[in-house]
């Protein structure tokens, strides 16, 4: 089975035996946090406040305790706990298939099992935006309203069949397929003029996001163009001009769905304790920082840097992709305005001009 229609009312019915995560709980600026109640799910919003990547790299994670000299790790079950993700917008779901070229064993042979335990168990439905908020540029970074990378069932809103609305469900992957398959009993089938109204109103999307986020580069149509950009640029000064009103806070990093840098760290008192894992930013002044004292990037000006550099020019030689979904959480948490589609438009802007010199 490849796609179905489902009542908005069913959609609790998907929760199953395993942990259910939806957008819920409404913030009052267009966002909301993810919930596990399904009756709580929400439908008008923008995109969940904290990236998906919560759920399978959490912010703290204890990797094993000790005891002098005896050490026990932290077991991985065999059969982890189900999880079922509904309702992600497109380009949280495509961040998770970026995550997992990184944490992945095609990444060099270097693998994290914590990590993969999480994604081999999950189900991940996206939902697909009618309204983008005025801060995403996804299509710019090669994705778009309906993207279907990183997801396992697409979901878009349809006109209300009934008082509570239907949605169109499509199966992207094999897990995808075989959990239509489940419940089939909640689906009824999807006429050509359903998938006709389903596919208007994504390219309406797409059309509005192109319109208001024209970066002047399309990453969809060259992996590298950003690079090309970016990297004759690198002792630039508008770095140091970018820098001066970045209060160097770490929102970005930890509100970004593809940003994974990550600390670890012993807590002990006296002979025992554990050793965990906690969420880190290249933007904070110790995070380079060497037992020796010296700090390569002791500077704003080489931390924003880093930031933008890994992005759009290292990910790409790493991992063949930008690390950018386009979301525009970064825009919007940002306490002084530091808005990264000016920083991609500037970049672009000076290189063409250069070239055209």
């Amino acid at each position: 089975m490849d796609r179905g229609i489902i009542r908005k009312s069913d959609i609790p019915k998907l929760a199953g035996r395993g942990r259910f995560y939806a957008p819920g709980r409404s913030l009052g600026d267009g966002s909301c946090e993810l919930v596990e109640n399904p009756a709580e799910i929400v439908y008008d919003f923008s995109n969940v406040r904290v990236p998906l990547k919560q759920l399978f790299l959490p912010q703290t994670e204890v990797l094993c305790t000790y005891d002098f000299d005896q050490v026990t790790e932290v077991s991985i079950p065999a059969e982890p706990i189900p999880i079922l993700v509904f309702g992600c917008r497109p380009c949280d779901a495509r961040a998770l298939s970026q995550l997992d070229a990184v944490f992945g064993p095609e990444n060099k042979g270097y693998a994290d099992p914590y990590f993969l335990k999480r994604r081999e168990s999950s189900v991940v439905i996206s939902l697909a935006c009618n309204s983008p908020c005025p801060t995403c540029f996804c299509t710019a970074m090669g994705g778009g309203p309906a993207g279907t990378e990183g997801a396992d069932l697409l979901a878009r809103e349809l006109a209300p069949l009934a008082s509570d609305g239907a949605l169109l469900l499509e199966a992207l992957s094999d897990k995808g397929r075989d959990f239509l398959k489940s419940h089939g009993s909640l689906l009824t089938e999807a006429g050509p003029e359903v998938l006709e109204e389903a596919k208007k109103s994504s390219a309406a999307a797409e059309a509005a996001v192109r319109k208001a986020n024209d970066l002047g580069v399309d990453l969809g149509a060259d992996l590298s163009a950003l690079k090309k950009h970016m990297d004759p640029l690198f002792d630039d000064e508008r770095w140091e001009e970018l820098t001066a009103s970045c209060v160097g806070c770490g929102s970005c990093t930890y509100l970004c769905p593809t940003c994974h840098c990550f600390d670890i760290a012993d807590e002990s008192r006296l002979y025992k304790g554990q050793r965990i894992r906690t969420w880190d930013s290249c933007q904070f002044p110790l995070f380079t920082k060497h037992a020796s004292g010296h700090n390569p990037r002791k500077t704003k000006r080489e931390r924003l840097r880093q930031r933008f550099m890994h992005k759009f020019s290292y990910a790409v030689e790493n991992t063949g992709a930008a690390l950018c979904v386009g979301c525009g959480r970064c825009i919007t948490g940002c306490p002084v305005n530091l808005d990264i589609r000016d920083v991609i438009r500037s970049f672009v802007k000076e290189t063409t001009r250069e070239i055209a010199s």
